[in-house]
């Protein structure tokens, strides 16, 4: 009978964790520009089975996204403060597509993997992984990037559009920030 009673809480509590609704946390943004919309969406593409972002400033966990001009060109910052019963995560850099690195770095820690080839998202993301976690990064290599030749049968103009976009945002999910263009004279421009 314990051995029935058993398999039925765990059929049970395995049935609701595949259907819980993701726990709630803030989203604070100081600031406004397209890296910091796409800083958004990409928490959002990353966190959303785990996590709900909201503007609510309420819940038992909260992330803020801000510059720091404080910080060195290029650096970023990740920092677990407890504020009462509420946990913050700041995540800072010293420009926009600093903080966006900074939540690259905070997904990696928090579970998601990274690779030239796309994304690798566990299970369970689990932010709690970063509690009591700080962390200022100042990158050794200030231009970090690929350079691409154009019209060549292996290079990004071979691709399909969403695949070559794709491309593009693993790049900088890689804390990439620099990519250069190489073509011969006229190849697919008019010279002047």
């Amino acid at each position: 009978m314990k051995s029935i009673l058993s398999i039925l809480f765990f059929t049970f509590w395995g049935w609701m964790t595949c259907f819980a609704q993701p726990e709630q946390i803030g989203l604070s943004i100081n600031g406004h520009s397209d890296v910091l919309d796409f800083a958004r969406e990409e928490l959002n593409l990353f966190l959303g089975k785990a996590y709900k972002l909201s503007g609510n400033s309420n819940p038992d966990w909260q992330l803020v996204l801000e510059t720091d001009s404080k910080l060195t060109e290029g650096s970023f910052n990740i920092q677990h403060l407890k504020n009462g019963k509420q946990n913050q995560i700041i995540l800072r850099g010293s420009n926009d597509a600093a903080v966006l690195h900074a939540v690259y770095t905070f997904l990696e820690k928090a579970g998601v993997r990274f690779e030239i080839t796309g994304a690798f998202i566990p299970v369970k993301v689990d932010i709690t992984q970063l509690t009591g976690y700080s962390e200022t990064i100042h990158p050794k290599v200030k231009k970090r990037g690929i350079r691409q030749h154009i019209n060549f049968p292996m290079d990004i103009s071979s691709y399909p559009l969403n695949e070559a976009k794709e491309y593009i945002r693993n790049l900088a999910r890689l804390r990439f920030n620099f990519i250069t263009f190489h073509s011969y004279p006229g190849h697919w421009y008019v010279e002047c």
